[in-house]
């Protein structure tokens, strides 16, 4: 990745950074195709891995895909992300999915989901955050992601996978069309 790309990666995040935006888990892409709803009503790291796969990539993803869905759909050759081979490189753009190591995997866990398709049983989903690989600073991997503690920051993974909650990476989503 070049020094430009993780410029023009980081110039799309400084108003998400610069905004007082506040965390909210129950708030779904489908509502935010721009920063002034995110303001009103909050956001989360699946809102801002929807953001800017559409504003950077150019890739308009489902505003209805979730973290499982995508997770679970990874394989089928027409879902919208597919799995990336822990021996490719990262890419500006990938979606970085983490959790906990002391619960299930999550290629165990058996969806469940209602008559909307929300999934009944994430809880049990090792899986409970996701960020978006911006490039390589300093030496550093930097994610984009939003958590309750601190709402939207670029953060070096190696300080996201010392937190317990995200302390290990179970899955590397990239775009088919950036594939």
């Amino acid at each position: 990745m070049s020094s430009s790309e993780f410029y023009q990666a980081e110039k799309f995040a400084e108003p998400l950074l610069s905004a007082d935006l506040a965390y909210d888990y129950e708030q779904t892409p489908a509502q935010f195709f721009a920063q002034a709803p995110a303001e009103r009503l909050g956001t989360n790291c699946k809102v801002v891995g929807h953001q800017f796969t559409r504003e950077v990539l150019g890739v308009e993803l489902p505003t209805d895909l979730q973290i499982a869905e995508a997770y679970f759909d990874s394989d089928s050759p027409n879902a919208p992300l597919r799995r990336v081979h822990p021996t490719e490189n990262l890419r500006m753009g990938d979606w970085i999915l983490y959790g906990r190591q002391s619960r299930m995997h999550p290629r165990l866990v058996a969806p469940r989901f209602d008559a909307k398709g929300n999934m009944l049983n994430w809880r049990e989903l090792a899986i409970n955050h996701q960020g978006v690989y911006l490039g390589s600073h300093r030496g550093n991997s930097m994610i984009l992601h939003a958590t309750p503690a601190n709402g939207v920051a670029i953060s070096a993974q190696n300080d996201i996978l010392r937190d317990r909650r995200t302390e290990i990476i179970y899955e590397v989503l990239r775009t088919r069309s950036t594939s």
